[in-house]
């Protein structure tokens, strides 16, 4: 099971990010305040509920607090969304993330602090529910056939392998691309740097803790990979 999230909003974008967030096995509870988008997404998620997020008991209603990201997917009302961002603001809630439909919205959003600022398209949402669905998986790009190239931190039953030892492309249907890797030395003050060095990868390449894989697989075989972790 991965990350749970929870989804205010069930407009056209929230609902592709509680569908793309169950594809990536993330627990999720959806909130909205119209009965047909929580009847459209009650089978979908693990928990849609009917409520005002404006209202402070909806939200501790729908476990906010122990939630690991928390998404405010209201779009058309703005007002709505600032004061349900202040909500959770004042329920001491730090994961917000908040989807912003015009300039000036984007410039409330940032006096109020949130940095975690997102755009209300389809791929927004999928690449939004890779990366909180845990894992550090972030889709980079939708290719043909249901392909996907991703980039993803090394599950632990990964790291002190080679590629050739891990076997993915068989076992899992997955090709390593590419390695981000992450160094670090110290300068001649003694200051500590770090740095990220690209790796073409071989079949004697030993994956690193601090590494990020990039891969290309389809979303299934990549969802296998990221849950079983090797």
């Amino acid at each position: 099971m991965g990350k749970k999230v929870v989804v205010l909003g069930l407009g056209t974008f929230g609902q592709f990010l509680c569908r793309s967030l169950k594809a990536a096995a993330s627990e999720v509870i959806a909130v909205d305040s119209r009965h047909e988008n929580v009847e459209a997404m009650k089978e979908v998620v693990d928990r849609a509920m009917l409520g005002d997020t404006t209202d402070v008991g909806v939200l501790r209603r729908a476990d906010v607090a122990d939630s690991d990201a928390v998404v405010v997917a209201i779009g058309e009302n703005t007002e709505g969304s600032i004061v349900t961002t202040l909500n959770l603001q004042e329920l001491g809630i730090d994961h917000i993330y908040a989807r912003a439909v015009s300039a000036v919205h984007r410039k409330i959003l940032e006096k109020l602090g949130i940095t975690r600022i997102i755009n209300p398209e389809s791929q927004s949402a999928d690449r939004l529910a890779g990366e909180l669905a845990g894992g550090g998986l972030e889709s980079l790009a939708v290719l043909e056939d249901s392909y996907q190239f991703v980039a993803i931190d090394p599950p632990e039953g990964m790291q002190g392998k080679s590629l050739q030892e891990l076997d993915l492309r068989r076992r899992f249907r997955v090709n390593v691309v590419g390695i981000r890797r992450m160094e670090y030395t110290t300068d001649e003050d003694g200051h500590d740097l770090a740095r990220t060095r690209f790796v073409l990868p071989e079949a004697s390449s030993v994956i690193g803790g601090n590494d990020r894989l990039l891969l290309i697989g389809t979303e299934v075989d990549i969802a296998t990979l990221t849950q079983e972790g090797v």
